[in-house]
């Protein structure tokens, strides 16, 4: 479809303010690239550009402006009572990630609001079928229109675009990589599902009670499918041990490769990452970052220990993860089995580093598709009286889960007869 520029700006312009003056941005995605004419700008645009255009009295300025780039730029939203929500846009990343969470807050809001005002008219009905006087109750307004954040979308992919490509850049440093990717996996995060906060959690108990119910009593009606493998309780002396037997390191990690490190700290990918990997918590995993000599080192010295059978179940389950949440994110590992621990050897273009915990919290069979990374929709927000169902079975269960009572144990000895003095 061809639309000319002042078109996309009528369509798809979103209000802003650029160095003060009134402004209006038209993102530019790989889908919509192909609606302008070329000709009409002199460098052509691309995607992952903004056209942006702002008045300066009765005169009208126009030009192109590069998500990844700074600009003097802040976004409008619109409140019902007249009033703008102002979102700088200075980084454009930064101002993204506010204005889904900013959307996500509307949607809860509105949800609130309708339920504040069904409530009103369910008391003004009782009491008008009560025989009493009853005003009609004073319907409140959501604090955003309902279209408040509908052109957000193509600025989400816009700058998804823009980061994606920086990812691409060979020549591009390290630390703007690193921020790509800690962005992608914040967007994935903030656009995992479409539910509000109570929904997902109420989605989350349903989750957790199916799934404690399934360890209980598999074939229960009300188990969940698959399920998380409960923690480990050893005392992780083994993967202690051998963290402390890897040879010294022996060059220091430079200062860019510790800020690129730094970048994305997000415990969340984390515990999903190792939980398809171990059942030691997260926090109790050894870790060591090491240089790319040290883990050159590292590999020598445990070439002989490789765990083939290790590495193909647990690294494609740990792809999954980091697939998921960082598009354009690659690494390299492999598995070593020594003295009763598994050791990770696990390097990017950032970083690289050495994991190990006890061999005997290695996680067996799991879909991660199925447990860490299943994703809710409505049809998984569970009804209170669903709710109060899943607990009630549980709470039965904890003292009956149905099996078959076994009063003859294997391992106990024969009751011999009772001394008598």
């Amino acid at each position: 479809m061809s639309i000319s520029i002042k078109e996309a700006f009528m369509s798809r312009g979103i209000r802003a303010e650029f160095e003060g003056k009134p402004a209006t941005i038209v993102p530019v995605t790989a889908e919509t690239v192909g609606d302008f004419d070329q000709s009409e700008f002199k460098r052509g645009v691309a995607a992952g550009q903004l056209l942006l255009s702002w008045n300066d009295g009765a005169k009208r300025n126009g030009k192109i402006i590069d998500a990844d780039a700074r600009s003097d730029l802040t976004f409008l939203v619109g409140r019902g009572d007249g009033t703008d929500l102002r979102v700088p846009a200075t980084r454009m990343t930064d101002a993204v990630l506010f204005l889904l969470r900013a959307e996500r807050d509307a949607r809860e809001n509105a949800a609130a609001v309708d339920r504040a005002n069904e409530e009103a008219r369910e008391i003004h009905r009782a009491a008008i079928d009560r025989g009493e006087r009853s005003e009609e109750p004073e319907i409140r307004q959501p604090e955003f229109p309902a279209d408040a954040f509908d052109r957000i979308g193509d600025l989400v992919s816009c700058v998804k675009e823009s980061q994606l490509a920086i990812k691409a850049d060979v020549i591009a440093d390290i630390d703007a990589k690193a921020s790509a990717d800690a962005f992608t996996a914040k967007l994935r995060e903030a656009t995992r599902d479409p539910l509000n906060a109570s929904e997902r959690a109420k989605a989350e108990e349903a989750m957790a009670l199916k799934a404690e119910i399934a360890m209980l009593n598999a074939d229960h009606p009300d188990a969940a499918e698959a399920v998380m493998p409960i923690a480990y309780e050893g005392d992780g002396e083994a993967a202690r041990e051998v963290m402390a037997g890897l040879p010294d390191d022996p060059d220091d990690i430079s200062a860019a490769r510790i800020s690129a490190m730094a970048a994305n700290p997000d415990m969340d990918l984390a515990r999903r990452l190792f939980s398809v990997a171990t059942t030691t918590p997260t926090m109790e995993i050894e870790c060591r970052a090491l240089s790319h000599a040290g883990f050159r080192t590292c590999a020598q010295e445990l070439s002989k220990d490789e765990n083939r059978e290790a590495s193909d179940a647990i690294l494609p389950r740990m792809a999954a993860v980091t697939g998921d949440a960082m598009e354009s994110y690659k690494w390299q590992g492999k598995i070593y089995t020594k003295d009763g621990a598994d050791i990770l050897l696990m390097r990017d273009e950032y970083a690289a580093f050495a994991y190990a915990w006890d061999s005997a919290s290695r996680v067996g069979e799991i879909d991660p598709r199925e447990t860490v990374l299943r994703t809710f929709g409505r049809d998984d927000v569970p009804s209170e009286g669903r709710l109060e169902h899943l607990r009630s079975t549980l709470a039965g269960l904890r003292h009956d889960n149905g099996a078959e009572i076994n009063f003859d144990w294997e391992d106990a000895p024969e009751e011999g007869a009772a001394f008598e003095a």
